[in-house]
């Protein structure tokens, strides 16, 4: 996202340094961007209905009552 706004003109890059480029005169905004095409896919527009998939962190907790007691059941071999 970074190297497209530098191709944009809007952020200047020197070096490993960002900053924003103040001189608005300078940006290069595509006109059609952010509009929708005139023949739209109505599965597209529903994409915020769905819930978001489980990410990250999904380690199960393993309660008393799923575990099962091991050591006394090798003790009477």
């Amino acid at each position: 996202a970074k190297l497209e706004l530098v191709r944009m003109n809007i952020i200047k890059q020197q070096g490993g340094m960002f900053g924003p480029n103040k001189n608005i005169s300078e940006w290069c905004i595509p006109q059609n961007e952010g509009k929708f095409p005139k023949t739209r896919d109505k599965t597209s527009l529903k994409l915020g209905d769905c819930y978001p998939s489980k990410q990250g962190d999904t380690k199960d907790t393993i309660t008393k009552e799923k575990r099962k007691d091991y050591s006394s059941e090798n003790s009477h071999v």
